[in-house]
């Protein structure tokens, strides 16, 4: 196994270790301490691997991106905007429910997190793959030209992250890849052009 890995992998193990601890702790109260005592490592050790909590809070939260990153092609390549989304909300939920709720909770307060603003990063593989599908639509005049498409996606998105806070608050996943592809569905048709053939 080469050094990165090897890195990769201890971080993730770092990572899982501290998941276990935010089930019963929030991410703002924990200190760097806390989190070397969760993982049993010293504290050099950690900052061998991170360079801040908000670091660690980014290896806990965004495994979606990688999900999402193996999803691009098979997303861009719906010819119709609103199975698109569909789509992308289903693989929203299949995320969450492989994920488990713990995961999601990591989420939720990694989103309240006052020091985690890379969370909405447009950047960010799950935030700009959708960006692409809107930006598509409006190539080929799917979506009315009232929203942007910062707009829309931010709409969009808003709405998924609606599910992982319901999951949380429920502590359930029954029905979601149904429920969100069906009510992003609507959603994405709320900006449909009235001249694309609905």
């Amino acid at each position: 196994m080469k050094v990165a890995q090897k890195q990769a992998k201890r971080r993730q193990e770092i990572a899982q270790a501290v998941t276990e601890v935010l089930r019963t702790a929030h991410v703002d109260s924990l200190t760097v301490d806390d989190i070397c005592n969760a993982a049993g490592i010293a504290k050099g050790t950690f900052y061998h691997y991170f360079t801040s909590k908000e670091q660690l809070w980014n290896v806990i939260s965004y495994p979606i991106d990688d999900f999402f990153h193996s999803l691009h092609e098979e997303l861009l390549s719906y010819d119709d905007f609103e199975e698109a989304i569909a789509q992308y909300a289903k693989n929203y939920a299949i995320y969450v429910t492989t994920s488990g709720i713990s995961t999601c909770r990591t989420v939720i307060q990694s989103i309240i997190s006052s020091n985690n603003s890379s969370f909405v990063d447009s950047t960010r593989t799950v935030n700009h793959i959708l960006v692409e599908i809107i930006q598509k639509g409006f190539r080929e005049k799917q979506i009315d030209q009232r929203y942007s498409v910062e707009e829309i996606a931010e709409m969009l998105l808003l709405t998924c992250r609606g599910y992982i806070l319901d999951c949380c608050g429920a502590n359930r996943t029954v029905d979601l890849e149904e429920r969100m592809a069906t009510h992003l569905r609507l959603l994405a048709h709320a900006f449909r052009a009235e001249t694309s053939g609905m």
